[in-house]
């Protein structure tokens, strides 16, 4: 959107005029733009782009790296070892789910069923 030579401001498509502002911000961004978007689209770009990611996750890798020591040097907790403690949970868990379901498989359902009426029925005498 040029200016017009008169110093009024310019209109746009629905008749109403834009602030100067606006004219002079658009003269600036559009170059700009289009020169960050042709740089954003290169292959030395994405070629820089690629080998920061590497690099940083190459960092991140060493810095968990020597925490770890650091911290087993200190007799501290890693986050590996709670990830450990909390699977054997897990298993744990599974085990137990596992052996309930096989107790109450093995087990005769006479003496399963009348307890469990046996519980209902104080259940609803307590209310």
């Amino acid at each position: 959107m040029e200016m017009p030579q008169d110093g009024s401001r310019p209109a746009t498509k629905d008749g109403k005029s834009t602030p100067v502002w606006r004219a002079t911000f658009d003269a600036f961004e559009r170059p700009i733009a289009d020169a960050s978007e042709s740089w954003l689209q290169s292959e030395t770009f994405m070629d820089g782009l690629a080998l920061v990611l590497k690099l940083q996750r190459r960092a991140n890798r060493e810095l968990r790296r020597g925490l770890r020591i650091w911290f087993g040097a200190w007799n501290l907790s890693t986050g590996s070892d709670v990830e450990r403690l909390e699977n054997q949970i897990a298993n744990l868990e599974r085990q137990v789910r596992q052996l309930r379901l096989e107790l109450e498989r093995s087990s005769d359902p006479g003496p399963l069923l009348a307890s469990t009426a046996r519980r209902r029925s104080a259940n609803r005498d307590s209310r």
